[in-house]
């Protein structure tokens, strides 16, 4: 009898000890949590009062956000809400509000915009609906296109609906194919460099459009930054039919990067030089087959080199895309990486041009570079 009531006793206070500490250990938790928030929001104060931006300290916020991102959401509704706030401060809370990617969010920034007299505040707001997403963000941004008779604010919301891969927004991006490409490439190749493979169908449709620009451009971002295979019939059909010199001299340089295979752009340049009558078209061609030697000394050079390991890849392709290309191995990503790595390659270039920097053009085609060689190994006979 001594014995069990003893035993029973013990039970009692095992299970005591366990329902006082789980509310214990949970107030910690929550008090934890809310400190952490409060320390959150004071960096975010901190910044606004800089003069200067702190990558150091954006990288902290982003990193913390992410983390935890649904108590800082509710943190910093009420906050956006208030009628009478700073600026620069406002500014920022909406940022950070966009970094929680909380689509409960979109209305409260969405009226903010709409209210606001802050042309700062009304960009961070579409800035922060870009990077939160979905159909609402889509829309708006597409609207408030009408509310913009500046080039450089059409650009700033067509590239934002890129980084978004808005499809319905594509059929807005004419004005940007329009333009001189010796002089606002690099505003395409934003655009349709962050909306990657869902511009393909609409730039095919493009190939032989009148306008020269459109048509330029849209060749260029076909073959030699988005590297599109499926267009390599369209652009080769339009070869024939088009009239334009220079037009007819990209699609032959284009179709170098696209077609993935050596044997069809060998006998492609054999029929342009065959066929051809312009003189530099054909020492183009005569060129390009000239180097198809060296072209397969390199592919198998690439294939020598290579040590395709998951392990390997991911490390680097992680170190990569958190850091938007900015620090990370790309000779390790090149060695280990697969043709079956492609898609995620390509998510990898998109990202990179969050930095919206000429360095990223240069580090997005390295990328493409890998691709290019993935796919030309796999075709080698």
């Amino acid at each position: 009898m001594y014995d069990r009531r003893a035993r029973s006793i013990l039970a009692i206070l095992c299970i005591l000890s366990i329902l006082l500490v789980y509310p214990i250990s949970g107030v910690r938790a929550q008090s934890r949590e809310r400190f952490e928030i409060e320390s959150l929001l004071a960096d975010i104060d901190r910044y606004a009062k800089m003069g200067e931006e702190s990558p150091t300290l954006t990288d902290s916020i982003r990193e913390r956000i992410e983390a935890n991102p649904a108590p800082v959401a509710r943190a910093l509704l009420p906050r956006i809400r208030q009628t009478e706030m700073e600026e620069k401060k406002l500014t920022f809370y909406v940022w950070a509000l966009g970094l929680t990617k909380n689509a409960m969010a979109v209305d409260d920034i969405i009226s903010l915009s709409k209210s606001t007299k802050s042309e700062m505040v009304r960009i961070s707001c579409a800035k922060a609906l870009a990077t939160i997403g979905g159909q609402k963000s889509g829309e708006f941004l597409v609207a408030s296109l009408d509310d913009y008779t500046n080039e450089m604010s059409r650009f700033g919301l067509l590239n934002l609906l890129g980084q978004m891969q808005y499809e319905p927004a594509l059929a807005k991006t004419m004005e940007v194919l329009k333009k001189d490409p010796k002089t606002f490439s690099w505003q395409n190749m934003l655009i349709f460099g962050k909306m990657g493979d869902k511009s393909v169908p609409f730039l095919l449709g493009k190939i032989g459009d009148p306008d020269l620009n459109v048509k330029g451009n849209t060749i260029y971002l076909l073959g030699q930054w988005l590297i599109a295979p499926e267009s390599v019939r369209p652009l080769q059909d339009q070869f024939w039919k088009e009239s334009d010199l220079d037009i007819r001299g990209l699609i032959l340089s284009s179709l170098e990067w696209i077609s993935g295979d050596l044997k069809v752009i060998k006998d492609f340049s054999e029929s342009v030089v065959s066929k051809g009558k312009e003189k530099e078209l054909v020492e183009f061609a005569s060129q390009t087959l000239k180097n198809l030697k060296g072209m397969e000394a390199a592919i198998d050079s690439f294939k020598k080199s290579k040590k395709a390991s998951e392990r390997v890849f991911r490390e680097n392709y992680e170190t990569l895309y958190a850091s938007v290309g900015r620090t990370g191995d790309y000779r390790a990503l090149s060695v280990s990486s697969k043709p079956e790595d492609e898609a995620r390659l390509k998510k990898l270039r998109e990202r990179i041009l969050l930095r919206d920097s000429d360095e990223a053009f240069a580090d997005y085609k390295k990328i493409n570079e890998i691709i290019m060689f993935n796919r030309l190994m796999g075709n080698t006979r």
